[in-house]
């Protein structure tokens, strides 16, 4: 009644019921109309809901240069939804040149008016130092006063600083507090990363049963996270009863969003045949998906298919090319399949400078604790290949490995101890390496090695092994 009287704030609400469907069948082509009715007239929340429709082509056809127009009419009167939006455009890029000075003004102005969003947007300009000096404080500064008024995102953000430690003292305790305040409130990201803190028993009692139960409800509203999330823990049984079925079926749902980390997971299930009929075509599909978005576990999946030429035809070249793009990106698996590749000579033929890029890459991947970099950097320096000989730090690296339970570098500490290459030789602890092989190998079988210790130095030598090895490596001295 009051709509049909030309009342605009009547009109803006009517075209909101419909776009909702609350108390009428939801139609997006009337919605629009009351919009464009009430927007013709100025009203600002007609005018920026307007905008949105077009943006989203929801009721009319998709533009990006429409939802300009309706979002700056909105703007120039103050209106700080509008002002946010057309802020997101410009950071976008979407119907207008991208510009981060032109989306930080914008949000700046909707900020200053205490809106909530476009402070959450300004914190992560400063959190990612786009446009701006890269700031943690300022990120904060803008969060704070987001996560004030309620704004779930705002809390979320938050509560990964804290998580993080990112210009605050890591505090797993505040990050679940805010994430709780954002999960109550139905935040699909909050409920995952709540479901993570319970998986990982970060500043709460481990629980895999609450962490399927954040991710269901996170899930249950598409988020693609916590579908792959939730696949996961059915494809191990963590917190479901094992099923490959319901893994499948959540992967799928991410994956159809494009989100590469489920294409992956998938891929890997095709892959391995788990609850589907084994096919490497389709296993290269999923992974071709996600490479395509760049992501680092797929480019390395797609490469040991071309290494050992599964679907596609063997090439090498193209092997390193996709391990490369997965180790520029810090991925440790990537950057010792590429070691390896180049310390063998594939895709390019073994020299001097071939083993300088292993060690290159082998470094990468063992200053991120990789075990099969950590010896295979050992042989290079006990060998000299592409560096100068150097025993003492063939150990190190040796011990290195050896001490993340690698049992060719168990052996090849106790060979060094035996013959007292890089190591005062010690017959005690080069029996107490070789038992340490042994017994993580095959426990129950007897041991037997060419050794100079009697008896008593033998109980010595395995209780010193034992002790290594209860100690989870941290005494082995």
């Amino acid at each position: 009644m009051a709509a049909d009287q030309g009342y605009v704030f009547a009109q803006t609400q009517l075209g909101w019921m419909y776009q909702k469907g609350l108390g009428v069948p939801q139609n997006d082509q009337i919605a629009v109309e009351y919009y464009h009715t009430a927007a013709k007239k100025g009203h600002t929340r007609a005018q920026t809901n307007l905008g949105w429709m077009y943006e989203d082509g929801k009721g009319v056809t998709q533009s990006n240069t429409k939802a300009m127009e309706y979002y700056r009419l909105a703007a120039e009167q103050g209106y700080a939804r509008a002002q946010t939006n057309l802020g997101w455009m410009h950071e976008d890029g979407k119907g207008v040149t991208h510009s981060n000075t032109k989306a930080l003004e914008y949000y700046r102005l909707a900020a200053e008016q205490g809106y909530a969003r476009a402070q959450t947007n300004l914190g992560w300009m400063y959190e990612d130092g786009k446009g701006v000096t890269q700031s943690n404080t300022k990120a904060l500064e803008y969060y704070r006063l987001a996560a004030e008024q309620g704004y779930a995102r705002a809390q979320t953000k938050l509560g990964r600083i804290y998580e993080d430690g990112k210009g605050v003292t890591q505090s797993n305790t505040k990050a679940l507090e805010y994430y709780r305040l954002a999960a109550e409130q139905g935040y699909a990201r909050a409920q995952t990363n709540l479901g993570w803190m319970y998986e990982d028993g970060k500043g709460v009692t481990q629980s895999d049963t609450k962490a399927v139960e954040y991710y269901r409800l996170a899930a249950e509203q598409g988020y693609a996270r916590a579908q792959t999330n939730l696949g996961w823990m059915y494809e191990e049984g963590k917190g479901v009863t094992q099923s490959n079925t319901k893994a499948l079926e959540y992967y799928r749902l991410a994956a159809e969003q494009g989100y590469a980390r489920a294409q992956t997971n998938l891929g890997w299930m095709y892959e391995e045949g788990k609850g589907v009929t084994q096919s490497d075509t389709k296993a290269l599909e999923y992974y071709r998906l996600a490479v395509e978005q760049g992501y680092a576990r797929a480019q390395t999946k797609l490469a040991w298919l071309y290494r050992n030429g599964l679907v596609v035809t063997q090439d090498y070249e193209k092997a390193l090319e996709y391990y490369k793009m997965a180790a520029d990106q810090g991925y440790k698996n990537a950057q010792a399949n590429l070691g390896w590749m180049y310390s063998e000579g594939l895709g390019e033929r073994r020299s001097y400078k071939t083993y300088q890029k292993a060690i290159k890459y082998f470094e990468l991947a063992a200053e991120q604790g990789d075990s099969f970099s950590q010896v295979s950097l050992g042989v290079l320096y006990d060998m000299g290949y592409g560096t100068p000989q150097n025993k003492e730090k063939a150990v190190r690296y040796y011990r290195m490995s050896a001490e993340r339970g690698n049992l060719r570098a168990q052996s090849k500490l106790g060979w060094a101890y035996k013959r007292g290459k890089g190591v005062e030789q010690s017959d005690l602890k080069s029996y107490m390496w070789f038992y340490i092989r042994h017994y993580n190998q095959s426990p129950d079988e007897e041991f037997e090695a060419n050794t100079r210790l009697n008896s008593v130095q033998i109980k010595e030598a395995k209780w010193m092994a034992l002790k290594c090895i209860s100690s989870n490596y941290s005494d082995c001295d």
